[in-house]
């Protein structure tokens, strides 16, 4: 085994959540190495990276508003909703402006990383190249592990090329002429839309029921526009007024062929997009409904837009299975492991609070580990981390400016606790048996729903420990 030293952090993936974490180690002048498998920093939305489950001209489900760092605002030529592409370019931005495009390390792989007690981790590359590290923040996200249902081995067995969508490339890029997509969510609409308007003949085997609602209401982005809903109306006048604005402007998913939502609209996760259901009523995507035999051989490829597993390859499952606010090991202080969430609307701002708590948790430890003096902030930390999220009480988020770099306070101030904050599970440690028990086989294990404001309010009551 190799002589293990103290003194360093591995941040893991060089996308949004992964710079960051840089960037808030850097400005408290914590070392660290910032590694990403692939060749360019952007993570899954980097084009250039092959296996990122991007393409050039695919949009992002949220407006800049909601996705952009505060401390580091988008162009304004940039649209509402930017395309992926745009939106590498502007993580290269954000990467050059804090310094880290010379100390991010590209096509560097995790193969497995072992611990020997606290602060104490020996991490072994793709490469084969073995590094000690005091601390760990994976910041991969969510899209590494591709869920693939029993109807992807039927499919294979017909013969027919069949991908996941996380290698899909884009309309312009796919040479076969009949293309069939299978997936409910936002995903699969979005490959479903690209490869219509590439002029394919597509079809859609929905596995999923969800709304469907307008990136835009007139001059204003939807993600921005839900933020002005009036809480004291109740939640059945909410929805009701939603779905009748929804089926006014764009229509219902049932009135085109595509199965009918089973929750409201304020409870759904919707699928974002002007065309996709003008497209299905057109027919120039297909709905083969469920329970129908799918003519696998028709078709030369078939597209599963059929999500991810959470979880981390390269680390102990008994590290993972339990994370406070999303991100914390109840069980580890040298480790933190962000994105594993699932929100309504941008995930940006949860990300880099969770990013500056890890830079803030692992600043605290290195330095008692150095000092032999316990910190009390750490402490603190840990006895919230103790608690079921619910617990945790949710203090007012500070002004912009405060913090690190003040990149996420500012979109914080400025969120509420939103109308269907009741209605969305509290996130809640997730048992592996008994999810595994209630699963359909045909759908993956998936993060349970968080109110996303409420999450963002708990983080800043975390974050606020480390800024006494």
């Amino acid at each position: 085994m190799t002589a293990l030293t103290r003194g360093s952090v591995l941040v893991i993936g060089a996308g949004p959540s992964g710079l960051a974490a840089a960037a808030a180690l850097s400005s408290l002048g914590v070392e660290f190495d910032l590694v990403d498998t692939q060749n360019h920093v952007g993570g899954v939305w980097n084009v250039a990276n092959e296996d990122a489950p991007t393409w050039p001209s695919m949009k992002l489900a949220t407006s800049k508003s909601h996705t952009q760092f505060e401390d580091l605002r988008m162009p304004v030529s940039f649209p509402s909703f930017p395309s992926t592409d745009e939106y590498a370019t502007y993580l290269r931005a954000y990467a050059s402006h804090h310094g880290l495009t010379e100390r991010f390390e590209p096509n560097k792989a995790v193969r497995n990383a072992r611990s020997f007690g606290e602060g104490q981790w020996e991490v072994e590359f793709s490469s084969g190249e073995v590094r000690p590290y005091t601390g760990i923040i994976a910041a991969h996200g969510v899209s590494q592990r591709p869920f693939l249902p029993p109807l992807w081995h039927e499919a294979r067995e017909s013969g027919v090329r069949t991908i996941h969508s996380k290698n899909f490339l884009g309309g312009e890029e796919t040479t076969e002429k009949n293309v069939l997509v299978i997936g409910g969510g936002q995903e699969a609409a979005d490959v479903a839309v690209e490869l219509a308007k590439a002029n394919r003949r597509v079809a859609l085997h929905p596995t999923e029921a969800h709304w469907v609602v307008p990136r835009t209401w007139g001059p204003f982005a939807g993600d921005s526009l839900a933020r002005l809903e009036p809480t004291f109306l109740g939640r059945a006048f909410n929805d009701t007024v939603a779905e009748k604005l929804i089926e006014r402007a764009i229509g219902r998913p049932e009135t085109v062929g595509l199965p009918k939502p089973k929750v409201s609209v304020m409870e759904d996760e919707p699928i974002v997009s002007d065309s996709f259901l003008k497209l299905v009523d057109e027919r120039r995507i297909e709905v083969l409904q469920d329970g129908m035999h799918l003519p696998f051989t028709r078709f030369d490829l078939i597209v599963f837009a059929t999500g991810y597993e959470p979880g981390v390859d390269y680390l102990d499952p008994a590290y993972t299975s339990d994370l406070s606010l999303g991100a914390f090991p109840r069980s580890r202080r040298d480790l933190a492991v962000l994105g594993q969430v699932r929100v309504l609307g941008g995930v940006t701002p949860i990300l880099t609070q969770q990013a500056d708590i890890a830079a803030y948790a692992m600043k605290e430890l290195l330095d008692e580990l150095e000092t032999g003096t316990p910190s009390p902030a750490l402490a603190r930390f840990e006895k919230l981390k103790s608690r079921a999220d619910a617990d945790v009480h949710r203090t007012a988020p500070r002004q912009s400016g405060a913090g690190l770099r003040g990149a996420v306070s500012g979109v914080a101030s400025r969120v509420r606790t939103a109308t269907h904050s009741t209605r969305i599970a509290e996130q809640t440690p997730w048992n592996e048996q008994s999810s595994l028990d209630s699963l359909p086989e045909d759908q993956p294990i998936r993060l349970p729903l968080t109110d996303r404001e409420r999450l963002l309010a708990r983080l800043a009551t975390a974050r606020a420990i480390f800024e006494k």
